[in-house]
């Protein structure tokens, strides 16, 4: 192994709900830096949240590498710290803890209807997917396919009641977050230190990729 090898990074990146590893696609590359990009996991009937931790947690097969989580994909980051040696996460479009929540979302955990909501949402998302109309609808339909393919109700009921439920644990490592201005799922202004991405949706991941190719490298190469 040679000396630049032995100096990479080990990135692992974890795609947020219903969403592929082709969210990454757009990702800055580096020769001091090696992406591992985790196909997204599915709940099992009745799963504790614990044991789907552990399953994301047993691909983390370096020491202390850096994280990338995208959404969920930032919760399930932090969860993975009460099992796995992590150097530092990046949370994209996601959330530190429930007090980054909007009102919305807080207000669907007191109601529960957020399952009824839901359903309904991927009625319409499917119906987009498979008939669409309108020029704009062929679009979402094709990036509904390459970028948001998971949308098995289960699965998704599951952990959208993860996400409204979810406790998180103190961290003490580096945590950096990124998150844009016109989020539309987690409210910039209930963000705290985060780095603006300016006109970012939920989506900027994908949508802003040229300020991804342009600044991510800062961020990952101390």
């Amino acid at each position: 192994m040679n000396s630049l090898e032995s100096q990479k990074r080990t990135v692992y990146c974890i795609p947020g709900l219903s969403a592929s590893i082709s969210i990454f696609e757009n990702l800055p590359q580096s020769k001091s830096i090696e992406y591992i990009l985790l196909d997204q996991k599915f709940p099992s009937k009745g799963e504790s949240f614990d044991n789907y931790i552990q399953r994301w947690s047993d691909e983390i097969k370096v020491d202390n590498a850096i994280v990338i989580g995208v959404s969920f994909g930032g919760i399930i980051a932090q969860e993975l710290l009460k099992h796995k040696a992590i150097s530092k996460i990046i949370l994209v479009s996601s959330v530190r803890s429930p007090r980054d929540y909007s009102l919305m979302m807080k207000v669907f955990k007191s109601i529960r209807i957020y399952k009824l909501l839901l359903t309904r949402l991927l009625k319409k998302l499917n119906k987009i997917e498979h008939h669409p109309k309108t020029n704009r609808q062929h679009k979402i339909s094709s990036m509904l396919k390459k970028y948001l393919p998971y949308r098995d109700p289960y699965y998704v009921n599951w952990s959208a009641e993860k996400i409204i439920n979810w406790i998180p644990a103190e961290i003490s490592i580096p945590v950096v977050q990124i998150h844009g201005t016109k989020d539309e799922i987690f409210p910039f202004a209930k963000t705290k230190n985060a780095i603006s991405i300016k006109d970012g949706t939920h989506a900027m991941i994908v949508t802003k990729r040229k300020w991804f190719e342009e600044n991510l490298l800062n961020y990952l190469v101390d």
